[in-house]
């Protein structure tokens, strides 16, 4: 009993009979068990506030740190590893399956640090299913049937099929800047809408390279690019055109044959 006594006693009450069962007034030890019995046991724990690391952990999509255990370093470095995935379209760990198909000389002359240049592009093949369409749907609160109800959109009599919302095709330019250059800030995006996307049919988003511009005034120094993007369908027709403007949020001089600027 000597030996299991102290490792239960966690409270000012534990430590009094401690002092009283080991002290010199022994005869008193079974008063204070009988006075330590009637404390009420604790049998919740209070997880404890969690950190900065963690906080920024959940709200970048991360699994966090594992409960109980970790400590602050575990946090910061699943937060590392975030920004890794994040700056990296073909990292390991985890993957998203549409950064993947994406292709093209402006991604390769960002993977190999060369100068970008007028022609540039890059492209993503993708293919929108019912199941993306609804939840954009559920999202954005347009509901409109066209884009869920396909006997609706058929009875319409303009389209032969659920078409994809036209935001959400217009969407895929947003994924190709930001995966070829993470941190790029959309200053502007300009659409017209050709031809519908029908719901499971295959699509390609292409954006090239019309011009740049650096802004080394600018706090930071950046570079601007302006881009042609085009959404093409399953049969090689445009349904989506447009104009994009993009800020890179450094001066992307790169290695090529001509070191100067545009």
């Amino acid at each position: 009993m000597s030996q299991v006594l102290p490792r239960r006693m966690g409270c000012g009450v534990g430590r009094a009979v401690c002092s009283v069962a080991f002290g010199r007034h022994r005869r008193v030890a079974p008063v204070a068990f009988a006075l330590l019995q009637q404390q009420p046991r604790r049998t919740e724990t209070t997880a404890p506030a969690p950190s900065l690391a963690e906080l920024a952990t959940r709200r970048l999509g991360g699994r966090g740190r594992t409960r109980g255990g970790g400590g602050e370093e575990g946090g910061c470095n699943i937060v590392q590893q975030h920004s890794q995935r994040a700056f990296s379209a073909t990292s390991g760990g985890e993957t998203n399956p549409i950064k993947a198909k994406i292709t093209g000389s402006l991604l390769d002359a960002r993977n190999q640090d060369l100068r970008i240049e007028v022609g540039m592009n890059v492209e993503l093949p993708h293919t929108f299913v019912h199941a993306d369409v609804k939840m954009f749907a559920a999202l954005s609160g347009d509901d409109n049937p066209i884009h869920l109800d396909t006997d609706y959109a058929i009875k319409q009599g303009m389209f032969s099929g659920t078409i994809v919302h036209g935001l959400l095709v217009g969407s895929l330019f947003g994924t190709i800047f930001g995966v070829t250059f993470p941190g790029s800030v959309y200053l502007q995006q300009g659409f017209k809408f050709s031809r519908p996307v029908y719901v499971g049919k295959p699509v390609t988003a292409l954006v090239e390279v019309t011009r740049r511009r650096e802004r080394e005034e600018s706090n930071p120094p950046s570079t601007i690019l302006f881009c042609s993007t085009h959404v093409y369908d399953d049969e090689g027709f445009c349904a989506v055109a447009g104009e994009a403007v993009v800020m890179l949020p450094f001066i992307q001089h790169g290695k090529g044959k001509d070191g100067g600027k545009d």
